[in-house]
């Protein structure tokens, strides 16, 4: 059963210092420094996402000079229910929600840059997009012939802890998924619920997707995934394209 993973409904969204959750493998820093490098470039680029007393995780998508820009699950966002943005753990700004994809399952917020501290804004990451394509099956292909069973990390708020969830895995490929509506990134590595709207990234860092659901046993009781379904980061950012001219009109 495929479910999104992402949010926690009917119960209160404290504010709480992210410790870092480690998986079921080792963390990335034992193997060497670039893979404790690219874990660190992508923990500042993951944040909280609440909107009403549903929570979830979101990534930052860009660093304008005026506006940093979240992207995080449509399904976590509610139209005219206030969203906030959890940095790190210990800075929580409200933002605005810039729009949602009609597709799929992502939409942006925006937050001034003015508004956030100096320090805490020195400090945050924008991630670094691998922008492969899946429109066709040539792309799909050539994209599993390159990557398949590469590790992965993927990083989200994991909800039961509070913390920030962190686990280890692998590409296993690219599929559509109907309930996403297109082709999505598929990986052999465990999440849990308030994942949704975290990121999948490669052992340089780089941003592979963002995750929207997993398969989740029917007899389940927690929404916790063995497989995870993560948006490819072209189709977010030709969203994202939308959605600014839209706002542009």
């Amino acid at each position: 059963m495929i479910l999104g993973i992402g949010i926690l409904l009917g119960q209160s969204c404290e504010v709480s210092v992210f410790p870092c959750v480690s998986g079921r493998l080792n963390v990335f820093a034992a193997q060497g420094l670039v893979e404790d490098t690219a874990y660190r470039l992508a923990r500042c680029s993951v944040v909280r996402v609440a909107a009403g007393d549903a929570c979830g995780s979101g990534i930052i998508w860009e660093i304008e000079n005026e506006h940093v820009i979240i992207a995080a699950s449509r399904h976590l966002l509610r139209k005219d229910v206030a969203a906030v943005i959890t940095f790190n753990g210990d800075v929580t700004l409200p933002a605005e929600i810039l729009g949602y994809s009609q597709q799929y399952d992502v939409g942006f917020l925006s937050i001034p840059a003015a508004g956030i501290p100096e320090e805490l804004l020195r400090r945050l990451c924008g991630v670094r997009p691998m922008l492969y394509d899946v429109e066709s099956e040539a792309d799909r292909s050539a994209f599993v012939t390159e990557y398949a069973d590469r590790e992965i990390m993927q990083l989200g708020v994991d909800s039961e802890s509070g913390g920030m969830g962190f686990f280890q895995g692998s590409i296993t490929g690219i599929h559509f998924v109907p309930v996403f509506n297109t082709h999505m990134l598929e990986t052999a590595c465990y999440a849990k619920a308030g994942m949704s709207g975290g990121g999948v990234f490669d052992r340089y860092g780089r941003f592979l997707g963002l995750i929207c659901g997993g398969e989740v046993a029917e007899d389940a009781d927690k929404r916790e995934a063995d497989v995870t379904y993560s948006l490819p980061p072209k189709v977010i950012e030709d969203e994202y394209v939308l959605i600014k001219e839209a706002n542009e009109e």
